[in-house]
């Protein structure tokens, strides 16, 4: 495969796996990758193009582009994700069509395929040929605080933290799910750190040489007006590629889809709806989705439940469970964990109002490969208008109920109301210093890391294992997260006292300061994880 172009590879690769024709997006977007770098030229394209259309399979090109001699885009390919949720996913989808790929005579291996993350440390330094990661965990090892080695750096003081700095600097950058980076609530509030820290990281990745992509379904103008005036300011404007879908693009598997809203009750709605093979229902918070899965299972219903708080293996046994063709008659009950990375389609989507990004992204689990599907809308609950505030989801909500359709147009929803003030120019700056000069090393981007508590989240994501599996072999299949607000819940209440250390031991915790970073204490100690005494193998910590 080296002579041939990268839209070539992507050609034979979809050949390989027996997909449906290459898609035309993909093309256009391998194509002017070969052309800027042809030209010697440095590469930002922003890919749009919709959800189901298979964005992944680029990264899956560009990596054997490299594997066929392609250096000139770089040594390894970077693909960023902005949840743990979706990497676990992925990483097992790319394995097995690298193996079927494999099967037609293409040369990849999968073990090149890492995925480095909390819950799967598969390539601390970011060093293999196809790496799998999330947003967090780029942007700490970009900023000289790799997440592999954070403990080490707070108790020791040093880390190999040029090691994952010099595999970034010879990729290429994918960043996927770009609308989920940062939340629709984050853009009218102002000033998002996560936002911030991707745009300062991306400027520095595309002066440099590093050819960068970034890929969405929903991304809302003022998120891409934000990365182009920051390269526009320092004098490469010209250089940005965009890639947008044609209505034609939009429509490229034929959906039927009836849009409505509703206000009765869910089990009322769901007799009318037995007919149906599968039904999702999906609301903002993980006890509102518990509450209704277990009154649908006492009302005679067939449910699965799926959230955020089920450990890992549970989670991906569940998925397992909505292969195509195991299960008829099944309703999912889940939260936004659904939203994103995971292709599996439902003939019907309840939900609870969101924001119109989340909307979108909800809607594309319907008739996700062709034909008819139906999609009620519910009206926000209080719980969820503590998580993506009162007024968009109203405006949502009110647009689903006038027009009957869940359409791009409702990401006009959102640049209505942004902030005109979306980056912390300030710890903009703190960041450029950190990656700008080389005799900043550990010692100043720890001290940035601690004044800001982590350089993307604006809560912590805590590890949180039950006391059960504390002695599993696979550790890493048994946790799930929490926020810090969660987190301090449960430690208030004694749920939580104590914690799995680095040494394997588990201790108590003894007293964690909420006024401090969490983080900070945590790695300073040794935590991987907290223990969860009490946990329920069926609805998880709800």
């Amino acid at each position: 495969m080296a002579s041939l172009s990268f839209a070539e590879i992507y050609e034979k690769i979809c050949e390989g796996l027996n997909q449906l024709p290459p898609r035309p997006l993909l093309l256009k977007a391998l194509e002017k990758i070969e052309e800027r770098i042809s030209n010697k030229e440095n590469v930002l394209l922003f890919l749009e193009a919709p959800t189901g259309y298979g964005k992944t399979t680029l990264s899956l090109s560009l990596y054997a582009a490299i594997k066929a001699g392609r250096h000139d885009l770089g040594q390894r390919v970077i693909h960023v994700l902005p949840m743990r949720s979706i990497g676990t996913d992925m990483r097992q989808k790319m394995i097995d069509r690298i193996r079927k790929l494999r099967e037609h005579g293409i040369n990849l291996d999968e073990n090149d395929v890492g995925l480095q993350q909390m819950h799967s440390p598969g390539s601390p330094m970011l060093c293999k040929r196809f790496v799998i990661t999330t947003l967090d965990t780029f942007i700490s090892c970009f900023y000289k605080m790799p997440a592999a080695e954070i403990s080490k750096i707070e108790r020791y003081g040093t880390a190999h933290y040029e090691i994952p700095r010099a595999c970034i600097y010879a990729s290429i950058v994918v960043f996927d799910e770009f609308h989920l980076y940062t939340s629709a609530k984050t853009l009218i509030d102002g000033q998002s750190k996560s936002l911030t820290a991707t745009v300062s990281c991306i400027r520095s990745l595309f002066e440099t040489g590093v050819p960068v992509v970034i890929s969405t379904a929903t991304m809302p103008n003022c998120v891409k007006n934000v990365v182009k005036q920051q390269l526009e300011l320092a004098g490469h404007g010209e250089k940005i590629d965009e890639i947008t879908p044609s209505e034609h693009d939009r429509n490229f598997v034929r959906r039927n889809i009836r849009a409505s809203v509703y206000k009765g009750e869910l089990t009322e709605l769901l007799n009318t709806l037995r007919q149906h093979r599968r039904i999702l229902v999906l609301f903002n918070t993980v006890s509102h989705a518990v509450k209704n899965y277990l009154q649908l299972k006492s009302s005679g219903f067939e449910a699965i439940l799926l959230h955020s708080r089920l450990i890992e293996k549970t989670k991906r046994e569940r998925l397992a469970v909505l292969e195509n063709g195991k299960r008829d008659n099944l309703i999912l009950v889940s939260t936004q964990v659904l939203e994103a990375g995971v292709d599996k389609s439902f003939d019907v989507l309840v939900t609870e109002a969101a924001t119109p990004d989340s909307i979108i992204q909800r809607a594309g689990r319907v008739a996700r490969y062709g034909g008819d599907g139906y999609i009620f809308v519910t009206p926000i609950t209080a719980d969820g208008r503590a998580i993506y505030g009162e007024k968009l989801p109203a405006q949502v909500y009110q647009y689903i109920s006038e027009n009957r359709a869940i359409d791009q147009n409702m990401l006009g929803l959102i640049d209505e109301s942004a902030s005109d003030q979306l980056l912390d120019f300030s710890y903009k700056g703190l960041l450029q210093e950190v990656d700008s000069h080389p005799s900043y090393s550990v010692d100043y981007a720890q001290r940035v890391w601690r004044a800001v508590c982590g350089f993307v989240r604006d809560g912590e994501q805590v590890a949180v294992i039950p006391e059960r599996y504390v002695q599993v072999d696979k550790r890493w299949d048994h946790l799930f997260c929490v926020d810090d607000e969660k987190f301090f819940n449960l430690y208030k209440q004694k749920i939580i006292q104590r914690a799995l250390f680095e040494d394997g031991e588990v201790r108590n915790l003894g007293r964690i300061d909420e006024s401090r970073c969490l983080s900070e204490q945590f790695f300073r100690l040794g935590v991987v994880a907290v223990v969860l005494d009490e946990y329920d193998e069926e609805v998880g910590l709800s």
